[in-house]
């Protein structure tokens, strides 16, 4: 069976229409539909201090929280320059030898102008930070920060993310 001499030029054709349809639909459409964007579903994002306990104080005014398992000082150091309101110590980091304090938190009233910059320090083997919180006549409350390394300066950041006035 011979094949009529106009086969092989329609199927040619029909494929190189069928081609340029296909382009042509192809370019249309990425010109004309938008792109499908992924949208990251939310996560949702625990707060890590959900479990600390608050600590508040009705006299000065002010609350914040600290991990569960650490221990809370009220009032000790009476009579010095800086009053400890408040100080709450991490149990696992006891003090270091040499005299050096627990890792710690502080919240004081320091008599005197309060003129602390706020930023981590290094002092030989501890990392520590003294924020001004509010003037209180010729005095300040403060907060003062002890850890004994970058880790753990994040854990006290995050307990005075939790520091607010509640008058």
């Amino acid at each position: 069976m011979e094949t009529s001499p106009k086969f092989w030029p329609t199927v040619i054709g029909s494929i190189l229409v069928a081609g340029l349809a296909w382009t042509g639909i192809w370019w249309w459409y990425r010109e004309n539909v938008a792109p499908l964007e992924l949208i990251p579903s939310p996560t949702q994002t625990q707060d890590e201090t959900s479990t600390w306990k608050t600590y508040r104080n009705e006299k000065y005014g002010f609350e914040f929280k600290y991990p569960e398992r650490w221990n809370l000082i009220t009032n000790d150091n009476p009579g010095s320059d800086t009053y400890n309101l408040v100080r709450v110590v991490n149990p696992d980091r006891p003090e270091r030898k040499g005299g050096w304090t627990n890792e710690q938190f502080v919240i004081a009233y320091l008599i005197g102008e309060c003129s602390f910059t706020g930023d981590w320090i290094k002092i030989e083997q501890i990392f520590r930070r003294d924020v001004c919180l509010k003037p209180l006549g010729q005095d300040s409350l403060s907060a003062r920060l002890v850890a004994y390394d970058e880790d753990a300066t994040k854990v006290m950041d995050q307990i005075l993310s939790t520091f607010k006035f509640t008058e």
